[in-house]
């Protein structure tokens, strides 16, 4: 900020050069301040940055210094004061004509007495914007803690249900995985039993066949029942003797014996060559219905295969719509946000406006009250006046002391009168200010919403692409 914004500190920096730059003055300075017990560090030039903190607003801070510099040049006038009673041939005050004189001094200081009433109300002034401060500082953490609360609620929503469609599709395809494993089973038991069983079959018709052939070989009737068949004639003339006749039926015996082996060993091997051709056609059998089993497993894979992928789009269009439904209940939150917003701001323009409409009113009676003492007051003078020209010169000489004692004590009230709407329009000014500031950091809150809103979806998008990944 420049100086000429803040003509006190002007005359106040002039003041303390004067003071501090004579060499003469130096010495007598230390008891001045005793005397008055006015401390150097009250009496120091500052700047505005001295005043500002972080939290503080720039007007807040002019005003702070501009109060600073008015106690400065009132204390500094009455160490002039001092200095010019004390050590009037030692002082440069009075060689300086661009300087002030001690009666503006005086009037200056008088004037600025009249000043600290206003302290009352600039102090509360402070103590408002103090707690204005306070108050968007809460509103702002709250608004922040909201926001991380929805954004925490909305993330834990989401996780949720990303581990139930997890747990879904781990139950699906454990369920599935268990019926492939009973299918495959009840597949290898079906082999197993079909293995068997034409095992069984082979194994029945050889035992079937050999049977067969005993029972064949069995029907043949004993030689000593049926000796009549036998191809020897009984009734020839040559009748054999008992041995004879035993030896002939031995040798027969023996001739159909062999023939019975011979029959035999045909039989062993025709049944060998039966049982090669039946093993040949089982294998052939077999590994058709191996191959006719591995296509229908192809077959059902595949069947399988399209079922998972039939399963997983219709998750993820579920989860698209879910995620739909979420971003429509954000939008939502965030649109009645915006409302309140616009609300709380309708009702502060409104409280400015009702303060704006009471500060007039103030200002129209001030000015009423000022009209009204300046007519009562131009009354009495003028009375004083005609009862004055009939008195002697001398009591009309005092009278006139007296009329200038009243019209300074006037031009004061007016002077007062005129400070007080000064600070008046100030405090309009500052109201305003007030305003502006509000609006900006409303805007800010704004700001950040809509970087929040942006956040919420990178997130979302994210999670979206890990889960897809």
């Amino acid at each position: 900020m420049r100086k000429s914004k803040f003509p006190t500190s002007v005359k106040a920096d002039k003041l303390y050069e004067l003071i501090f730059g004579s060499e003469k003055l130096k010495p007598h300075i230390s008891p001045v301040l005793s005397q008055l017990n006015i401390s150097i560090h009250d009496i120091e030039p500052k700047s505005i940055n001295d005043f500002q903190t972080e939290d503080s607003i720039q007007e807040i801070a002019e005003l702070r210094f501009n109060h600073y510099q008015k106690k400065r040049l009132q204390k500094l006038a009455e160490v002039s004061k001092v200095m010019l009673q004390k050590y009037p041939n030692e002082s440069e005050l009075q060689d300086d004509s661009n300087t002030m004189s001690t009666c503006d001094i005086e009037a200056e200081v008088q004037s600025q007495l009249s000043s600290e009433k206003t302290k009352e109300k600039r102090s509360s002034l402070n103590e408002m914007q103090e707690k204005w401060n306070k108050a968007t500082k809460l509103r702002h953490k709250r608004r922040q803690e909201a926001a991380d609360r929805a954004v925490k609620l909305i993330m834990e929503h989401q996780t949720h249900f990303v581990e139930k469609l997890k747990e879904k599709e781990q139950r699906t395809k454990e369920h599935l995985e268990m019926q492939l494993e009973k299918f495959n089973k009840k597949q290898k038991k079906l082999k197993e039993l079909e293995l068997n069983r034409k095992a069984r079959q082979g194994f029945s018709s050889r035992e079937q066949s050999q049977e067969n052939y005993i029972n064949n070989s069995r029907s043949i009737s004993p030689v000593n029942e049926n000796y009549h068949n036998v191809s020897f004639n009984t009734r020839s003339k040559s009748r054999l003797s008992g041995d004879d006749f035993d030896t002939l039926i031995d040798e027969k015996l023996k001739q159909f014996q062999i023939k019975m082996d011979l029959a035999l060993q045909r039989h062993q091997l025709y049944n060998k060559e039966k049982s090669k051709t039946q093993e040949k056609r089982c294998y052939t059998v077999m590994k058709k219905r191996e191959e006719w089993d591995e296509k229908r497993r192809a077959d059902e894979e595949k069947t399988v295969n399209a079922l998972f992928k039939l399963h997983d789009s219709l998750m993820q269009s579920h989860y698209n719509r879910e995620e739909i439904k979420k971003n429509k209940k954000i939008k939502l939150m965030l649109d009645q946000k915006k409302t309140k917003s616009k609300m709380i701001l309708d009702q502060q323009t409104e409280n400015w406006l009702q303060i704006e409409n009471q500060m007039n009113l103030k200002e129209k009676k001030i000015q009423d009250k000022v009209e009204e003492s300046k007519m009562k007051r131009m009354k009495e003078v003028e009375i004083k006046k005609e009862k004055n020209r009939l008195i002697m010169n001398d009591v009309i000489e005092n009278k006139r002391k007296k009329e200038k004692i009243d019209e300074e004590k006037a031009r004061k009230i007016i002077e007062e009168h005129n400070k007080e709407l000064e600070e008046l329009i100030e405090r309009k000014k500052w109201m305003e200010t007030l305003d502006q500031i509000a609006r900006k950091k409303e805007n800010k809150l704004i700001l950040e919403s809509n970087k929040v809103k942006t956040e919420v979806s990178s997130k979302m998008m994210e999670l979206h692409k890990s889960l897809i990944n």
